[in-house]
């Protein structure tokens, strides 16, 4: 008989020695002594490149691990397999891994290639130094389809606020790990009227605040894809006053302008009523130059058509006679009368001075008031005595 070779390791440190036969011999034998030559780690240690490792179904995926030192052996560990274990540059790789695992000796990186679903799951790597330091480090795989298509729906078209409930459907083709939801660029907090669940976000019921843009975001580490929409909420009529409050009073004689407002969506309908009259529509209500038979009760009557409800609020108005005693314009009447009056005076005076001093130049004695005159202006003065001379 051909005698068997037997593998021999050198001791380390003049200590231990392990032997196996070579032909037909398991690496796990071998790795058990390349272990026992030492008991302690010595500060070795095995850091992955990524602890997640994302990979589009049917891609290779590269478990990439960084010994501190230079290794001996090592070996993966995949749900409770080891597919793949090795010594030196001596590997054992199961049957169904044969024909898609790439083992890098030197650092005890690994490619799996074209990965699926099935391949989805923790790998275990631990590695060996030639000293016996072991070290492990784990990554996930996570196989996955590429996001595309996503889609946000609503299954209703028109909300009336306090009545309805929305429920937001968010689809999408492909892996999908993650969803996020916003409303105006804000994340979503769920409360006890919203619901996030999967692939759906329920509001129930609605208010106005609710009105706004929504959207969806899908990832799953490889790529993200979105999709947003806005919704409305229909509100009111609410909160509703008239301009100027209840009782009004107001003078005869002046206008009166009535503003009715309400908070709704869409704006809603106005009318007004003064008892058996109306309507007249629109937000204002004038009256011009009122009297004391427009005292009485006015009523602003708001509809909102897509919410179907209404409300009403009514004003007193009383109108009262103008205050006793003299008004800005009596007083202003009676200046310019004054004024008017003066000048009427001022002018007969005048007229009756010119007409005195006529008469006294003809007669040749200068009245009281021609001799005041005269004395500020010589020429007024000699003419009476030249025509005077004339006449003699």
């Amino acid at each position: 008989r051909r005698q068997q070779q037997r593998l021999r390791i050198p001791a380390v440190s003049g200590e231990r020695r392990c032997s196996v036969p070579m032909a037909g011999c398991r690496l796990t034998a071998l790795l058990v002594c390349l272990v026992v030559l030492t008991g302690r780690s010595q500060g070795f240690t095995v850091e992955p490149a990524q602890s997640d490792l994302y990979v589009r179904i049917g891609e290779d995926a590269e478990f990439t691990v960084r010994p501190s030192g230079a290794i001996g052996g090592g070996n993966w560990e995949f749900k409770g397999k080891t597919p793949v274990q090795w010594i030196g540059t001596d590997s054992s790789i199961l049957p169904e891994y044969s024909s898609r695992v790439n083992l890098n000796f030197t650092s005890g990186s690994l490619v799996l290639r074209s990965v699926n679903e099935l391949d989805n799951g923790d790998y275990r790597a631990t590695l060996t130094t030639v000293g016996g330091s072991q070290a492990s480090a784990t990554i996930t795989l996570q196989a996955l389809e590429l996001v595309g298509n996503v889609s946000l729906r609503s299954n209703i078209s028109e909300l009336v606020e306090h009545r309805d409930s929305v429920l937001l459907t968010c689809s999408s083709q492909g892996t999908q790990l993650k969803r996020e939801w916003l409303f105006n660029n804000q994340p979503i907090q769920q409360n006890d009227r919203i619901t996030i669940s999967g692939d759906t976000l329920l509001i129930a019921p609605v208010n106005r605040a609710d009105t706004g843009m929504y959207k969806c975001i899908v990832s799953n580490g490889l790529n993200n894809g979105s999709d947003e929409m806005s919704l409305v909420v229909f509100y009111g009529p609410d909160n509703m006053k008239i301009t100027p409050q209840s009782p009004v009073t107001i003078t005869n004689g002046k206008d009166l302008k009535l503003t009715c407002s309400a908070q709704s969506l869409p704006s809603p309908e106005y009318e007004w009523f003064n008892g058996t009259e109306g309507p007249f529509r629109g937000p204002e209500f004038t009256i011009s130059s009122v009297s004391k038979e427009h005292s009485g009760n006015y009523t602003c009557h708001v509809n909102n058509a897509r919410t179907g409800r209404d409300i009403s609020l009514t004003v007193v108005t009383e109108v009262i006679e103008q205050p006793s005693g003299l008004g800005a314009g009596a007083i202003a009447g009676i200046v310019i009368a004054v004024i008017v009056g003066a000048a009427v005076i001022g002018g007969g005076t005048a007229y009756a001075t010119r007409k005195q001093m006529t008469r006294s130049i003809k007669s040749g004695t200068p009245s009281r008031d021609h001799k005041m005159l005269s004395r500020g202006n010589t020429a007024r003065r000699s003419l009476p005595r030249e025509r005077n001379r004339a006449g003699r």
